[in-house]
């Protein structure tokens, strides 16, 4: 393993060879990664949901531009200023992968009730556990499915009502990010839209993170 490997893990992949199944040990190895990575105090702070079913995947797809106005949004007119009237918007086709991971919160209220008992307040920020604890999970996943070889691209943005019609959960169910885990179309530029051929989104590079050492 290099630098360029790691490096290669955090791009998205926007199209996919559909034609493949992803092998089940691998899926075995994938539910692993999430199911045993690190949380605080080992709190399942979240569920996950693996889907393999095509029409099921397309139709997650579907609502990844929830009324028009989600999505992944670019400028109708590069030469006018940003305003909803000059704005496009497209679907997120990572989620259109071989396999697509949805994670769901799953924040551990009745820790909370003993957690009153102990502190007497109701204060403490599992959320932010729970976010922090999808974080390392989603980590691991896309490190992972990289390293057997495929490609990867995590996703946030999504109708959460029609989701959760999709999914038969009702309104408890609070879903947090997904991940198109699968085979990449290597005839195809990347980033090219998975089912829109005439567009492609744009490269963003990495951002520089600071780093200090004290040695």
């Amino acid at each position: 393993m290099d630098i360029n490997f790691i490096k290669s893990t955090q791009h998205c992949q926007r199209n996919w060879d559909t034609s493949r199944q992803i092998p089940q040990d691998h899926i075995d190895l994938l539910e692993a990664a999430a199911r045993y990575c690190p949380s605080k105090q080992n709190y399942a702070f979240y569920n996950v949901k693996f889907i393999t079913d095509r029409e099921l995947i397309e139709q997650i797809h579907d609502i990844t531009n929830p009324g028009g106005n989600g999505g992944f949004g670019v400028l109708t007119d590069p030469t006018q200023p940003v305003s909803p009237d000059n704005m496009t918007f497209y679907t997120n086709p990572q989620t259109l992968a071989n396999l697509l991971v949805v994670f769901g919160y799953n924040v551990p209220y009745a820790k909370q009730e003993s957690l009153k008992d102990r502190v007497g307040h109701f204060e403490y920020p599992f959320k932010r556990d729970a976010d922090m604890a999808i974080g390392i999970a989603l980590g691991y996943l896309f490190f992972v499915a990289n390293s057997l070889g495929y490609k990867t691209g995590g996703n946030a943005c999504f109708d959460v009502d029609a989701l959760r019609t999709l999914l038969i959960e009702d309104s408890s169910y609070d879903p947090a990010v997904m991940i198109g885990i699968g085979y990449a179309d290597d005839n195809r530029d990347p980033r090219e839209h998975h089912t829109d051929l005439t567009f492609t989104f744009p490269a963003k590079p990495k951002e520089e993170i600071e780093m200090e050492y004290y040695t």
